[in-house]
């Protein structure tokens, strides 16, 4: 009796749920897995139809103690010999020992009477990693398109795995991972020196490339398996980012694992170096490498160009692990997707992003961000910070978080996770450090209360704009995180390069900022005027929230590797700065400064690389692609030329001067034009879009020469100006009357009118006219 006990304890079981146990008979095909994690994914995938049986291990259908096969697998093979087996065993096609193991129990299921057995190969992957790669809703389908698939032979067996002599040096131990120790010696004198066995995955070098751009100083990292024996036989587990330096101190990282604290090491003093040893011995040559950067953006790794982010590296070809970067704790969850398992359609989630666009109700509120955000994602670097001012409560914050939701679905409106402008002039050297090549905003720079707030943030500001353009010696004196003390340390020269989008009530005064002003790039939102097409947020919140922006940034980074996987990083560049520099000369004939004209040029070229995107993924047509250039074209000329003319001052404007800014703004962005002797003006062809404004042009007005010394004046019908006007939401109610009155100060009149009759197309007409320097000329604002 004692005897009977005893060999039913040492008798391995199968694993199977009370559910499936009463199915026996009756379904027709049987899964049998061999680990723990792998069972209970196959259970909850739910395949009709198909039994899950589990085994402890690849070796658990046998008894260690008698070499007896276990006797619950009789119960899985019906007696009319019609179950099908399907075995997932592991990597079966890459281990010897996996594959005898298989083709043994293959044997044994025969002579049972299974109708057949076939083998599901997955490769590097488990059952378990398999399924969770999918969608909770699609793990049935996917198993069962395994085990559809599943082989009907084993093939050719790989090569016998290499038997590791046992080595009787103290220092040299042996790691067995069956097994789940570690120990030195052979045979009858082995000594277990550690109940458990721990192998290298992945070895990280951490490279400092801000300060340490050679590696002459890396840290090393370890990702490692540790193998122990449980209650339901060996286990392994996973512990990420074990210093290189702990290796020899088992307590730190056995720890981590659960009853690692119960995990018996010896104590002899050498034991900690031996295991050290052991580790790095141990399938030394089958340990990936992994190298780690401080800073995101475009690198060239092993000869190929892609982008360096902290989930990987995105090639032309997808996401690899073959490196990333690592941020700061502020911005950990940024990072790309990796796109090989992803359902959705690519064209889907540019469509999403397109939608969002849409849904505001001025093209600017949206081009003006964008355009900066992906000219630096594309690679160009950075050259304009984009400023997004309204009134509190106008939906600022919400329209800036579908732009980062495109980096993070935690950045989407529902998280609003935003940068703040606190005031503190050291503290801003932590925003966008070794976020290259990417984007991020920063919300509440508003005025402060106090004059030494403001002072301070000032000062923040002016830092901060600077590093975003790429300009003065601001960019190279911000801080960075010391990896081994975790604080901020200031002075620290900090190369990276992300592009900045400020959010806040006002825009602050030309003073204030000096030459810095000129590198923002305004997009005002007045108040009253509804943002939202819809009427509100919820529309554009949902398409922030769904996941699809990530989603479409993470495709048009591949898109772009791919772009330069083609033509080299060099010509790309090349290419896309010749396109700037004629967007520049195609503005010039604003009256505005150098340096409006570039950050307008950047801001429409960057709009132009996610246009050029959309039509190759088949988003947009030739023709939606002209039409919303047209519109970004419109909208920037107009900002400019409003940014460029006036100097932001708070200060109570005449009741002319927004007038008069509203109409030369409608000429600069191309809905109307001024007649002159020459006739209308055609804009000149950028390479990439033909906008021509007789196309869709309205005349403001003429420009006539005065007669006795005069000066030249514009001279418009009140009609015509009122008509144009009350295309802006601002201006929708305003009457001819209104436009008399408030204009009556610097109008030139005809003697005893309040007109002035001009002859346009031969006929007399009564028309407001002002003179031509008040309107073309930056003294707009002073008269002058």
């Amino acid at each position: 009796m004692d005897n009977t006990s005893s060999e039913s304890a040492a008798t391995p079981t199968i694993r199977i749920t009370p559910e499936h146990e009463t199915l026996l008979g009756q379904v027709k095909h049987v899964l049998i897995t061999a680990t723990d994690e792998d069972w209970e994914a196959a259970i909850a995938a739910a395949v009709p139809g198909v039994i899950v049986a589990g085994l402890q291990s690849t070796t658990g259908w046998v008894s260690k103690e008698t070499g007896v096969p276990d006797p619950g697998l009789n119960r899985l093979i019906s007696a009319e010999g019609t179950t099908n087996v399907t075995l997932a065993l592991g990597h079966i096609e890459k281990k010897r020992s996996l594959y005898d193991e298989a083709e043994n129990l293959a044997a044994h299921l025969t002579c049972l009477g299974a109708a057949s057995v076939t083998f599901l190969k997955l490769g590097a992957f488990s059952v378990e990693l398999s399924l969770r790669s999918q969608t909770a809703e699609s793990r049935g389908k996917y198993l069962a398109a395994l085990i559809s698939r599943a082989a009907p032979t084993l093939g050719r067996a790989p090569k016998a795995e290499p038997v590791a002599a046992p080595i009787r040096s103290s220092i040299a131990p042996v790691t067995d991972s069956e097994a789940g120790i570690t120990f030195t010696g052979a045979d009858l004198t082995m000594q277990v020196i550690m109940e458990a066995a721990v192998r290298r995955l992945t070895t990280h070098k951490v490279v400092d490339d801000l300060r340490d751009p050679q590696g002459l100083s890396a840290e090393f990292t370890h990702d490692l398996e540790i193998s122990v024996m449980t209650s339901n036989g060996i286990r392994p587990f996973k512990v990420p980012g074990v210093r290189d330096e702990d290796l020899q101190y088992p307590r730190r990282y056995l720890n981590r694992v659960p009853q690692g604290t119960s995990i018996v090491v010896a104590t002899d003093v050498w034991v900690g170096k031996a295991i050290d040893a052991a580790i790095r011995a141990h399938h030394a040559d089958e340990v990936v490498e992994s190298p780690v950067f401080k800073r995101t953006g475009w690198k060239q790794i092993d000869g190929q160009w892609g982008f360096l982010s902290p989930t990987g590296f995105m090639t032309a070809n997808g996401l690899t692990a073959r490196a990333h970067s690592q941020l700061s704790d502020a911005y950990n969850d940024i990072g790309l997707l990796d796109l090989s398992a992803v359902t959705d359609n690519e064209r889907t989630a540019a469509l999403n992003t397109l939608a969002m666009s849409r849904e505001l109700t001025n093209p600017n509120f949206w081009a003006g961000m964008w355009g900066p955000a992906i000219w630096c994602a594309a690679g160009m670097g950075v050259g304009a910070v984009a400023f997004m001012a309204g009134p509190k409560g106008c939906g600022k914050s919400t329209v800036m978080s579908g732009f980062t939701a495109h980096l993070s679905s935690a950045f989407a409106p529902a998280g609003r996770s935003m940068a703040t402008v606190d005031g503190s002039v050291p503290n801003i050297g932590r925003l966008g450090s070794g976020l290259d090549g990417l984007f991020f905003a920063v919300d509440d720079s508003r005025k402060r209360t106090s004059r030494n707030g403001n002072e301070d943030q000032e000062k923040a500001l002016e830092r901060l704009i600077r590093c975003g353009y790429a300009g003065g010696h601001a960019r190279h004196t911000v801080s960075a995180k010391n990896s081994r003390t975790g604080e901020w340390e200031q002075g620290v020269p900090d190369l990276s390069s992300p592009a900045i989008l400020l959010v806040g009530e006002q825009i602050p005064d030309a003073e204030e900022l000096d030459s810095s002003r000129e590198r923002l790039y305004p997009i005002i939102m007045d108040r009253g005027v509804n943002i939202f097409a819809s009427g509100n947020s919820k529309e554009f919140e949902a398409l922030a929230n769904n996941g699809l922006p990530a989603l479409a940034f993470s495709f048009f980074i591949r898109w772009v590797a791919l772009q330069i996987a083609k033509i080299g990083m060099d010509a790309w560049r090349k290419t896309w700065e010749e396109k700037h520099a004629k967007a520049v000369g195609f503005l010039s004939n604003i009256p505005v400064s150098r340096r409006v004209h570039e950050v307008a040029a950047l801001v429409e070229c960057g709009n132009l690389i996610w246009l050029e995107y959309l039509l190759e993924i088949e988003a947009i047509t030739d023709a939606e692609r002209e039409d919303l250039f047209r519109d970004i074209h419109a909208a920037v000329r107009a900002t400019a030329l409003f940014h460029g003319t006036n100097n932001l001052q708070s200060n109570e404007a005449p009741a002319w001067e927004p007038l008069l800014d509203a109409l030369r703004a409608s000429v600069a962005g191309g809905q109307t034009y001024v007649q002159d002797a020459g006739g209308p003006q055609s804009l000149e062809d950028l390479g990439f879009v033909a906008v021509t404004l007789e196309d869709h042009k309205k005349m403001l007005g003429v420009r006539r020469s005065g007669r006795g010394g005069n000066v030249d004046f514009l001279a418009f019908q009140p009609r015509d100006a009122a008509a144009i006007l009350r295309m802006d939401p601002k201006y929708r109610t305003i009457t001819e009357a209104a436009l008399f009155q408030a204009f009556a100060p610097i109008a030139i009149t005809d003697a005893g009118h309040k007109h002035k009759l001009v002859r346009i197309n031969g006929l007399g007409v009564k028309c407001i006219a002002v003179a031509w320097t008040l309107f073309s000329t930056t003294g707009a604002r002073t008269g002058e």
